[in-house]
């Protein structure tokens, strides 16, 4: 079982869909059309491509987790195609008009995938990374909430990503004209779907000792 297996429901339910504001954006600058070739790395259960399905030709799913890329299936159209292999090990020369990273550089070896990437690309191809961030690291209940997370596990929480995202890729030599665009919006939770959010965190699900999953989600509450 590899990360985020097990959590693919709480996953696809209550992880925080993008603002339309933003998925307009994207519609736009990259043109999404029924002609185009596209690929989302690092899937998961669909939330990116489900946005941009109806729009777009082709879709390709790339993702290590079996379980993810089902849930993903499950709720797309046939245009979609499902494939389950790392991202970082992933090249289809010269194939796609976007390639889509969504909530899933981080998890990659940026150096192996930029490469993997613009080999993947058309000679006009563009890579899309983005990621939903909170802005509420300093909040008095999100410290309470972490200080509680490592009270079970000592391993890293990561703060927020894609700070170094530009460098990454300039550092590569792969790409050019680099664009940097922040959106700002709020999600208001009622208290069982931040549980559920909650669960679908990696650092909960899968670094917290099964056992101690009770005892963790009584004392959130």
């Amino acid at each position: 079982m590899v990360r985020f297996d097990n959590i693919s429901i709480f996953y696809d339910k209550s992880r925080v869909e993008y603002p339309l504001e933003f998925i307009r954006h994207i519609k736009a600058k990259c043109d999404i059309n029924k002609k185009g070739v596209y690929a989302d790395m690092g899937c998961g259960s669909g939330k990116f491509t489900k946005r941009i399905i109806d729009d777009a030709g082709v879709i390709d799913g790339i993702n290590v987790s079996k379980d993810m890329l089902c849930e993903a299936k499950n709720n797309l159209p046939e245009n979609f195609q499902g494939i389950n292999i790392n991202a970082s090990d992933f090249i289809a020369p010269n194939k796609y008009d976007v390639i889509f990273l969504s909530h899933s550089f981080h998890w990659m070896n940026s150096e192996e995938l930029l490469r993997n990437i613009y080999e993947s690309l058309k000679d006009d191809g563009k890579i899309v990374i983005f990621w939903n961030n909170s802005l509420s690291r300093d909040e008095k209940w999100f410290k309470l909430i972490q200080n509680l997370v490592r009270k079970y596990h000592n391993k890293p929480i990561s703060n927020h990503r894609g700070l170094d995202t530009i460098d990454q890729l300039e550092k590569s030599n792969h790409f050019k004209d680099i664009k940097k665009k922040e959106f700002h919006f709020v999600k208001t939770f009622a208290i069982d779907d931040y549980i559920s959010l909650v669960s679908s965190k990696s650092y909960v699900s899968n670094d917290i000792p099964q056992e101690c999953l009770e005892d963790f989600f009584e004392k959130l509450v």
